[in-house]
């Protein structure tokens, strides 16, 4: 199953949008990262020239990171993150589930 995220979420009262342009992906390549969560605009970037498992695990990744920031004060370690992300990414395939931006 594909959900498009292009039209953002919500985490608390906060909504996200999310950037997978060829300009998100730029910028992140110049970080040399796959995504990042920009706290005060409330946007999470995701490469998307990825992988349909890559795009997955960094779009879960981020979203965690939202809510780190949101709910917990930044008190969740990027370790504990990324080990968090990767198990939920590999929950949402086995349940066959990608995220996509709008048209895909």
């Amino acid at each position: 199953m594909k959900i498009d995220v292009s039209k953002g979420f919500e985490v608390g009262s906060m909504h996200y949008q999310v950037d997978m342009s060829d300009k998100a992906r730029e910028e992140l390549i110049g970080k040399d990262c796959y995504g990042d969560h920009l706290v005060y605009l409330k946007i999470i970037r995701v490469a998307n020239n990825l992988s349909k498992d890559q795009v997955r695990n960094t779009f879960i990744h981020e979203c965690i990171e939202a809510v780190n920031q949101q709910y917990c004060n930044d008190k969740i370690k990027h370790d504990e993150i990324t080990n968090m992300a990767n198990g939920l990414s590999q929950i949402f395939k086995s349940l066959d589930i990608e995220f996509t931006k709008g048209g895909e």
